[in-house]
């Protein structure tokens, strides 16, 4: 039988807000996105090309973008590429364009001399079908990419793998085969790019640290801790008008009981229920309740 998981959410809507004659005392700062992660499923990478954790890219989905990205309901829609690609007839071949002017920022939000270009896509797919580099998904992309898997175990040329640089703004893809649906394969971490003159500079710390890592998302990492992580909004994102918060936070939390008794106080901006919890709190929480998954 599926559980039921139940989100209660108030600092999205208003502060320190009044429901049908129910006061809620704690003050919810609306401008500051208050999160949690659990001690028994911590955030345990910051590097998007190896890991393909979901709980890791709660966080690293809002700091690096991607070619495409899905909307509220299900739909794709260009991210860093102004549209979801054009294939060729049979599909085999995909080429984007990239937005132009985009830039990486540093962890101090400071706009860096490196603008996100086709390159980047390429080493990142470099990087990912380097076996050392240990990425979870070398495997996907050696089955969808032409020469990836023979690059991958050392009896191919780079030169023949089949993603390449038009020019600075145009990626073309080759396949092993007709894939109608190929655009969806560029959601997940495989496909993202990497800027290519700064992992010359920081090498293996690469995204070991905040410092160590360049972003294109609607947030920069500012801080990071094993028990707490603060991010900002990134002025210079592409679609910087529409991020709702201006800073973010991710602080450890012992169990969902432990993080409910923070949302009460007003120290997370959200905190997930039962259905049993979400009954005896319905009278208190009606307007703020939702039914997020069932697992």
């Amino acid at each position: 039988m599926k559980k039921m998981k139940w989100l209660v959410a108030i600092c999205l809507f208003l502060s320190a807000c009044s429901s049908g004659g129910r006061q809620i005392t704690a003050t919810y700062d609306t401008s500051t996105f208050k999160d949690y992660m659990l001690e028994s499923d911590p955030i345990g990478s910051l590097n998007y090309l190896v890991t393909s954790d979901d709980t890791d890219f709660h966080l690293l989905g809002n700091i690096v973008d991607g070619l495409v990205e899905e909307d509220r309901y299900g739909n794709l829609s260009g991210a860093l590429a102004t549209d979801t690609g054009r294939p060729n007839e049979d599909a085999t071949v995909w080429e984007f364009t990239l937005r132009d002017q985009v830039y990486w920022v540093n962890s101090q939000g400071e706009t860096t001399e490196y603008l996100v270009t086709a390159d980047d896509f390429v080493r990142g797919l470099q990087y990912v079908l380097t076996p050392a580099n240990q990425s979870s998904y070398a495997s996907q992309v050696r089955d969808i990419i032409a020469g990836a898997d023979a690059y991958y175990t050392g009896q191919g040329e780079w030169a023949d793998v089949g993603i390449t640089a038009v020019d600075s703004r145009t990626l073309r893809f080759t396949l092993t085969r007709s894939c109608s649906y190929f655009n969806s394969y560029l959601l997940n971490g495989g496909f993202y790019p990497l800027c290519g003159a700064f992992y010359d500079i920081v090498g293996a710390n690469f995204a070991t640290s905040p410092e160590n890592m360049l972003y294109n998302g609607c947030y920069y990492l500012s801080e990071y801790s094993t028990n707490e992580i603060h991010y900002v909004k990134n002025s210079a994102y592409w679609q910087a008008d529409q991020v709702n918060f201006d800073e973010g936070t991710i602080v450890m939390m012992e169990n969902e009981e432990a993080a409910f008794e923070a949302f009460r106080e007003g120290d997370l901006s959200y905190a997930y229920l039962s259905t049993n919890e979400a009954i005896s709190e319905r009278s208190s929480y009606d307007h703020h309740m939702y039914l997020d998954t069932k697992t």
